[in-house]
């Protein structure tokens, strides 16, 4: 079962990296701000559809929504931050940084809050992360090398 946990995770991964190439090419074209707004709108459809497909309604226990802590909606907020941050950025610098910088967000994220619910940060996790930085910057490093040769010749 691992497997196919790790096996969805990695999908998720890529469409990730697929979903901000995407976004980040209609925000050239409409704006950053209405490609997040046509991005989420039509986000909306396609789980409203889903809904209906799989539950044949949209009813909803409003019990159920009381019990959900009101700073856990945020995340709408969040997932339009993370479309407009990527539609900025994807156009300035290669989708290869963008996706390792957003990566690391993401991994020193998980080990804060790893730490702060008790899961401790081993040494393999924190090697872990400096390899990927150490990476980072070789190939950051390799780059402007390269730019420069070009650019000399």
């Amino acid at each position: 079962m691992i497997i196919l946990w790790g096996l969805l995770a990695f999908i998720s991964g890529v469409l990730v990296t697929i979903s901000s190439i995407l976004n980040a090419q209609a925000g050239k074209k409409v704006g950053i701000y209405r490609a997040a707004l046509f991005n989420n709108i039509f986000g909306a459809l396609v789980v409203l559809i889903i809904i209906l497909l799989m539950y044949g309604n949209l009813s909803v226990n409003p019990g159920q929504l009381r019990e959900i802590p009101l700073w856990v909606y945020g995340g709408g907020i969040v997932t339009i931050l993370v479309v407009v941050g990527s539609n900025v950025v994807i156009p300035k610098i290669p989708i290869v940084y963008t996706t390792l910088l957003i990566f690391i967000g993401q991994f020193v994220t998980a080990l804060i809050l790893d730490s702060l619910s008790s899961v401790p940060v081993t040494l393999g996790k924190a090697l872990g992360l400096v390899f990927i930085l150490l990476g980072l910057l070789y190939n950051l490093y390799v780059d402007m090398n390269k730019r420069r040769e070009v650019q000399g010749e």
